[in-house]
């Protein structure tokens, strides 16, 4: 995923951006395997380091590296079906924190703004879906007053499967019980279905 970068200093940032920020710009303690650090065009010209033993080469590729790393880069090791671990556990209520307040914002942008042909459908179903990925560690942090919150709310759709339906439909009955978050519910229905009518792309 790319970040926009060219704005005037003095220009103020628009929601998407504000909200956005940290993404690419907060960092966490993270690790990935060794052999996960280096791009395939490196493999391919110089190949992997290797003691002749393969038992040990196997263990040297697969030991951690760690180092800190943006949501940004978690989301690209995840798009490549690399696995990504947080070494602090608390962090992961902040990674989905930021990450659910962005889908939120580019929610209301595609429910109610004008020029939403750029929308980064593609990206945002990515992030969406490892949103999911990190709510299940996250979970363990959130309490009862987050999840029931609006931001949250809006999230879910009220613990339901989102999909554009959801935005129009009557408010939940004030006597009714609240509903219990057990899981993330995904936007990606919603996203998907801005793919044809909004021309999405990727971040530019």
């Amino acid at each position: 995923m790319t970040q926009q970068i060219y704005r005037r200093d003095d220009q103020p940032l628009d929601p998407i951006t504000a909200t956005g920020k940290p993404i690419w710009e907060a960092l966490f303690m993270a690790s990935v395997p060794f052999k996960d650090t280096m791009s395939d065009d490196y493999v391919r010209l110089f190949g992997m380091p290797t003691v002749g033993d393969p038992v040990i080469d196997r263990d040297m590729h697969n030991q951690p590296i760690y180092t800190y790393m943006t949501i940004n880069k978690m989301v690209e090791y995840f798009r490549a079906g690399i696995n990504v671990k947080v070494q602090k556990h608390s962090d992961t209520k902040r990674i989905y924190d930021i990450i659910s307040r962005y889908i939120n914002c580019w929610k209301e942008q595609l429910e109610h703004g004008i020029n939403i042909g750029g929308a980064p459908i593609d990206d945002l179903i990515l992030l969406d879906r490892f949103a999911s990925v990190v709510f299940e560690h996250a979970v363990q942090h959130l309490t009862m007053e987050y999840l029931n919150s609006d931001a949250i709310r809006d999230l879910t759709g009220n613990g339901t499967w989102m999909n554009r339906g959801s935005f129009v439909k009557a408010p939940v009955a004030l006597d009714e019980e609240p509903a219990e978050y057990q899981k993330h519910q995904s936007l990606a229905q919603l996203f998907s279905e801005r793919i044809i009518s909004s021309g999405g792309s990727r971040w530019k």
